[in-house]
């Protein structure tokens, strides 16, 4: 159980998430025995590393991109020493007949879990102009494998690969600084994206935009570090940093990284 003097500095809804965490950090240390969980989105990473540390468990986030957002968690204690093969990630490239199709994000993540495959198992999907790549809780590299053969009515062969021949795409989002008057999502999304607060509202209203990968509806959610924002047709941005102390105009300084469309 979460102690009610921790769990108060958190979002209420991620209460169970932060049990869960709980339950593995108990398991670590009562079995004294490393624990891996499923691929998590960036806030996740960071409130298990948080209760991780005030338990004294050591933690280290992997993935076997270079730069990716979902990554698979290790806790384990001090005597243990974690190895790659820890992480149990496999990298799958995707073949596919590029003269005729296209093939983009949304089509390879919705065919992966239209074969009953729960999110937390797929981690990043890269592309570039030439190649296709996935990362895939190991256990699932033979299945997919064998079932997945066709994406979007295109024909496609699904490879393992090792980690040398992965996509090293260039981290093309930028770290940006700003000062903002609240944590509310619309204003957030106004500041990072120079647009109205309006229109903020709109696109909020309207589903266009998701933190940590969940529809959000309310113009006054509470963006938190580490929530990744998405919005359709503006970007993604991250938060990075939340300044402690306001300003002398009593504003807020963030940091954050984001890539804009």
């Amino acid at each position: 159980m979460v102690e009610e003097n921790i769990a108060q500095h958190f979002r209420p809804e991620e209460r169970p998430f932060l049990e869960q965490v709980d339950r593995w950090l108990t398991q670590v240390e009562e079995q004294y025995q490393p624990k891996l969980t499923a691929f998590l989105n960036p806030r996740e990473q960071y409130l298990v590393e948080n209760l991780a540390h005030q338990r004294g468990v050591s933690v280290q986030a992997y993935s076997q991109f270079r730069h990716s957002e979902q990554k698979r968690v290790l806790l384990y204690p001090e005597y243990f020493v974690p190895e790659e093969e820890d992480f149990e990630t496999q990298l799958i490239e995707i073949h596919y007949a590029q003269k005729f199709v296209e093939l983009h994000h949304r089509e390879v993540l919705g065919t992966l879990l239209g074969q009953g495959i729960k999110r937390e198992q797929i981690g990043d999907i890269h592309l570039n102009d030439k190649q296709i790549q996935v990362e895939v809780s190991q256990n699932l590299t033979s299945y997919l494998c064998m079932n997945v053969t066709k994406m979007s009515n295109q024909s496609v062969r699904l490879e393992p690969i090792a980690k040398e021949k992965r996509i090293d795409a260039e981290e093309r989002s930028k770290t940006e600084n700003a000062t903002i008057t609240s944590f509310r999502l619309d204003n957030i999304v106004a500041t990072v994206y120079n647009i109205s607060r309006q229109l903020s509202k709109k696109l909020i209203q309207a589903e266009k935009v998701k933190v940590n990968f969940m529809t959000v509806d309310k113009a006054d959610f509470s963006v938190a570090e580490e929530d990744l924002i998405s919005v359709r047709g503006y970007g993604r941005c991250q938060i990075k940093e939340i300044g402690k102390e306001r300003t002398k105009k009593g504003r807020y300084r963030i940091t954050y990284s984001v890539l804009r469309k």
